[in-house]
């Protein structure tokens, strides 16, 4: 699976939470920085599409969005392990 994160203005149109909606989340923990979203050297945040969506999708089932979690940090290169050189 690939991740996007996009701007606040994107998330709005495509998944019709506000910015303020949005730091709501970020200020109550429900969005988790450097998972849910990241923060870039200028203050300006992008959020990663792909796990809003679960995570609206899996309000109700915590366990089934900690799992697409999982799965994302799984895939983040830095977790790949070392390729042996040939």
């Amino acid at each position: 699976m690939e991740y996007h994160f996009v701007s606040t203005s994107k998330i709005q149109e495509r998944l019709d939470i506000s910015a303020k909606a949005l730091g709501d989340y970020i200020n109550k923990g429900l969005l988790i920085a450097g998972v849910h979203y990241s923060v870039l050297p200028g203050g300006h945040k992008r959020y990663n599409l792909e796990l809003l969506t679960d995570w609206l999708i899996n309000q109700q089932d915590p366990n089934a969005h900690q799992r697409a979690i999982d799965h994302y940090l799984k895939s983040l290169p830095s977790n790949q392990g070392r390729r042996k050189a040939n």
